[in-house]
């Protein structure tokens, strides 16, 4: 699951081991966990509309609001952008490993692969400051 915050501007992951209800719901929240214990709120979901009414249920649960984007928009959606940009830099990251690293550690990679996109963005709130 990837998690895109406005404000940090930031992406975040997180695995699950398939996309039933109860793994995205458990991935949701870890990274709401993160974001907490980084003092980071937040207070509305852009979500598409393939989300079922437990995960969205999730969300009121933790005192958020979730908006739905309209059908076939998906570049209304911010998060689709941060998807595909952690996407590419994933790629790049698995690519670039000996083919001698055992594919089985790939989910150990991901902190470092959230750090290295993020350290490349540009952070909304002081866009002249680098990271």
């Amino acid at each position: 699951m990837i998690m895109c915050d406005m404000d940090a501007n930031g992406i975040m992951s997180e695995t699950m081991h398939n996309r039933t209800l109860g793994e995205i719901v458990k991935a949701y929240q870890k990274l709401i966990k993160r974001l907490h214990l980084s003092d980071i709120t937040t207070k509305k979901y852009i979500l598409d509309n393939e989300c079922s009414a437990e995960f969205k249920q999730a969300i009121i649960d933790n005192g958020m609001q979730y908006k739905l984007v309209p059908t076939g928009q998906h570049r209304c959606n911010i998060a689709e952008k941060a998807i595909q940009t952690w996407k590419v830099h994933a790629v790049g990251v698995f690519l670039g490993i000996s083919h001698k690293c055992p594919l089985s550690i790939w989910d150990l990679m991901l902190p470092h692969i959230d750090m290295q996109v993020n350290l490349l963005r540009q952070a909304n709130a002081a866009p002249k400051v680098s990271a």
